[in-house]
């Protein structure tokens, strides 16, 4: 929504209240509340946070204000100011099976992972399907991997919407043909640029190859023609030995780089799964 479709949207809220403005108050509960749900269903969350926080302070035991504040907090990605509001309200146990979602989503968006589980592993709120659902994408989210699948194999029949899907791409883990970086340094002092080759960098490893051979076979000219004294030879061989060198490198990071692609992906398509779900 533009900014001054957002604006024409207030305005026109604001009109609506402006009749009778003398006969009514604008900022009693009522009025409050219809305002932070406009602002809440045109995605001004922010707003819509300091509207519910004004609904949470008239009327305190009010879960529904109390929840709106929280999901207005996490769409507008002030994660802390949602999880200290939680922590404020409930210091020991969430008695709320909402809130306690919320604070679960919280954390794990945060980075919280360690605290999300501890949590899920101390509470009966949920029902136990669900508790697994989260306790594997804290799991995951931690990049174990090892751990998450043998998390997965004490639980095969759980049913919870997206269990069976972030199962699925977590194996994708043990498909992934991992490039040894020793291995694609020693292809690369056979062969220069054999060892991008072997990590899918077809094209440096092919330009590292012309390199390091043009400059082989200009120096092996020169040292044909003039000997041990030819300066032509003695600066193409230092070209060529200074390109082998950086060609050994680069095959040893062309391989680190390959494993980190295919982790970073793989990664991406977790989060992509349990977020979406948020």
């Amino acid at each position: 929504m533009t900014l001054l479709k957002k604006f024409f949207n207030l305005a026109l809220f604001i009109l609506c209240f402006t009749v009778n403005v003398n006969s009514q108050n604008l900022y009693d509960q009522a009025h409050s509340k219809q305002y932070a749900i406009f602002l809440e269903q045109s995605r001004q969350f922010r707003l819509a946070a300091m509207e519910f926080e004004r609904l949470v302070f008239m009327d305190p035991e009010n879960l529904d204000f109390k929840n709106r504040l929280i999901k207005s907090y996490r769409y507008s990605e002030q994660f802390d100011q949602g999880l200290n509001r939680i922590n404020d309200w409930y210091p020991s146990q969430i008695g709320d099976i909402n809130l306690f979602q919320e604070f679960i989503k919280l954390s794990y968006l945060q980075g919280s992972y360690v605290a999300g589980i501890n949590s899920l592993n101390n509470q009966n709120i949920l029902p136990s399907e669900e508790t697994q659902y989260y306790l594997l994408s804290g799991i995951v989210l931690q990049k174990n991997y090892n751990g998450a699948i043998e998390f997965i194999q004490q639980y095969p029949d759980n049913q919870w919407p997206g269990f069976y899907e972030l199962s699925d791409i977590v194996k994708k883990h043990q498909d992934i043909n991992f490039r040894k970086p020793g291995v694609a340094l020693g292809l690369s002092a056979i062969i220069p640029g054999l060892g991008k080759v072997y990590s899918k960098d077809w094209k440096d490893g092919l330009i590292s190859f012309l390199f390091v051979a043009t400059n082989t076979f200009q120096a092996y000219r020169g040292f044909s023609k003039d000997g041990v004294n030819s300066v032509y030879g003695w600066v193409f061989g230092t070209l060529a030995l200074g390109f082998y060198t950086g060609n050994l490198y680069g095959s040893w990071k062309s391989a680190k780089d390959f494993n980190l692609r295919s982790e970073e992906a793989l990664y991406h398509e977790i989060q992509h799964s349990i977020f979406d779900r948020f």
